[in-house]
């Protein structure tokens, strides 16, 4: 359940932007909270910036505790540059929303449950390089052939 924050003037300030957001980024931007949302287009449109506006929107109309917020890009590039504009954005660093890679994301949805199953150490992400990740293929192929009929 979404928590709301009070509302009183404390509230965060939009980003003084030179750029406009065109039709599409606005009804982004203005989309419910309650209605999750892939955006997704190529390098350059304005992802990032549309991403941070609804942030912003989140929290100065809707009244959503940063807390409660979640943004999930693809690389860690591009993580860093919404933290980035997030943290310019709100003028401090505490009460951020959550901002990962979807990677990041599952992982720690992994360790979360991990832990829950009392399995011990941290799970290890493979290296590609490592001949680990072939190993392990090779072993899911046995338990697959394994269960054809």
């Amino acid at each position: 359940q979404v928590q709301l924050l009070p509302t009183d003037n404390n509230l965060i300030r939009p980003v003084v932007s030179t750029v406009q957001l065109n039709a599409e980024q606005q009804r982004v931007v203005e989309c419910p909270p309650n209605i999750p949302l892939s955006v997704r287009a190529c390098a350059g449109t304005g992802k990032t910036h549309t991403m941070v506006q609804r942030a912003i929107s989140f929290i100065n109309v809707h009244h959503i505790d940063p807390k409660n917020i979640l943004i999930v890009t693809f690389s860690k590039l591009a993580t860093e540059e919404v933290i980035e504009r997030v943290t310019r954005a709100f003028g401090r660093e505490t009460d951020l929303p959550t901002i990962k890679t979807f990677h990041a994301l599952a992982y720690s949805w992994v360790c979360r449950s991990w832990k829950h199953c009392g399995l011990g150490q941290r799970p290890s992400v493979l290296n590609p390089k490592s001949g680990e990740l072939a190993l392990m293929k090779q072993v899911f192929e046995l338990i697959l052939d394994s269960k054809r009929l």
